[in-house]
């Protein structure tokens, strides 16, 4: 009998052992208490993430307290809604908190969310102080954008056309001096604070508006610990997306299916320039450059350029009725999907930002340059520079 129960607890033993041992491999716990004020607050849900997923907790609230335990990997900004009356961030009842792996407490009123006070967590702590600096800043760009507003209302009226361009000139200029000034606060909060989990947080927030260099730099700069956090692991990622897909280096393969539904790679064109044109009906500023992507495939398609639009329309029924009322049937086209934009897609891997973005690739497959959303270094006139010096 002693025999078996001495076996017995060390299996027990080793199983513990082996369960501790994958909780550190996956995160550490947290646990979240909280009281809230408020008659009509039955739950709380709270939203995180852990690893590649969301995490959706939905929490019952007794006697005015609530209380909830989960895993995270580092420090990670999480949403709280409680009796939600409008959709978005701005709802009385919606808050976001740096929720980290150890015991914190919040505390929240009924309809004033916002106002909430946190125990416990270092990062919010940070985060708050920071707030401070940044937050008249934003109100300022608030009520840039109500100007704005207010002058595309008048837009229709008999308003001097001049005069409305100017102004809205204008606005647009205070709107981008105001941003920069938010920007410059909290990448030099990130320089400065190599050992803090915000500035992981914020690098990821600027990852996809400033370039790779200043993404590197930024980056290399964290402390190791901070590197191993889930921002700082994204960051990496996006580093590496980057790299594999810069000027000079080979064109990362895809094969999919072309608007007529036949079989489609890029080795159909070995041998020829090809610029991928990436796109979607509902952006303005790609159905206005089409033009001169008819122009420039008039002028240098019977050279050897092909042009593959790629788009990102809401379904396909759309992208299809876009290309035919605008006209740009001559060149091929794939559908990408505004709902794919951000997975495993063709647009991730060619590590483009925003749209229209354009990019180049030379007869041997590899990338030859960068346009626009590609590269906000360089515009539409760089690539008409650039294929005029090619087929010259």
């Amino acid at each position: 009998m002693k025999i078996t129960l001495s076996k017995y607890l060390l299996l027990l033993l080793l199983l513990s052992c082996q369960n501790s041992k994958s909780i550190q491999q996956d995160g550490e716990e947290f646990t979240l208490t909280g009281e809230v004020i408020g008659a009509n607050t039955k739950q709380i849900i709270l939203t995180y993430r852990k690893n590649a997923n969301f995490i959706n907790d939905t929490i019952f609230v007794h006697s005015g307290k609530f209380r909830t335990k989960g895993i995270i990997s580092s420090p990670i900004m999480a949403y709280l809604k409680g009796n939600i009356k409008k959709k978005g961030t701005s709802d009385p009842n919606y808050y976001s908190f740096f929720l980290e792996p150890k015991k914190i407490n919040i505390s929240l009123v009924e309809d004033k969310f916002k106002q909430a006070k946190v125990i416990g967590s270092v990062t919010q702590n940070e985060y708050e102080r920071l707030k401070l600096v940044v937050d008249p800043l934003k109100e300022e760009v608030k009520l840039i954008n109500k100007d704005a507003k207010a002058l595309r209302a008048t837009k229709k009226s008999n308003i001097d056309k001049n005069f409305y361009n100017e102004k809205i000139k204008e606005i647009s200029q205070k709107y981008s001096i105001k941003n920069n000034e938010i920007k410059a606060i909290q990448l030099k909060y990130v320089k400065k604070h190599p050992n803090s989990y915000l500035s992981a947080y914020l690098l990821n927030v600027y990852s996809s508006k400033i370039s790779i260099n200043e993404i590197k730099s930024y980056y290399l700069g964290l402390s190791p610990e901070i590197k191993n956090s889930f921002y700082a692991k994204r960051i990496k990622s996006k580093i590496e997306l980057a790299e594999n897909s810069e000027i000079g280096k080979p064109t990362p393969p895809f094969k999919t299916n072309d608007i007529e539904g036949e079989e489609f790679s890029l080795e159909m064109y070995k041998g020829k320039y090809v610029l991928l044109d990436f796109w979607a009906d509902w952006c303005v500023p790609c159905i206005k450059r089409f033009p001169d992507l008819k122009s420039i495939y008039e002028k240098y398609n019977s050279k050897g350029l092909e042009i593959v639009g790629l788009s990102l329309d809401k379904n396909i029924e759309s992208w299809e009725k876009s290309v035919e009322k605008n006209n740009i049937n001559a060149w091929n086209h794939i559908y990408i999907g505004r709902q794919n934009a951000k997975g495993d897609s063709i647009f991730k891997s060619f590590n483009v930002r925003t749209i229209p973005a354009l990019i180049l690739i030379n007869k041997e497959g590899i990338i030859e340059g960068r346009f626009l959303g590609a590269d906000n270094a360089f515009k539409f006139f760089d690539l008409e520079e650039k294929l005029e010096e090619i087929f010259k």
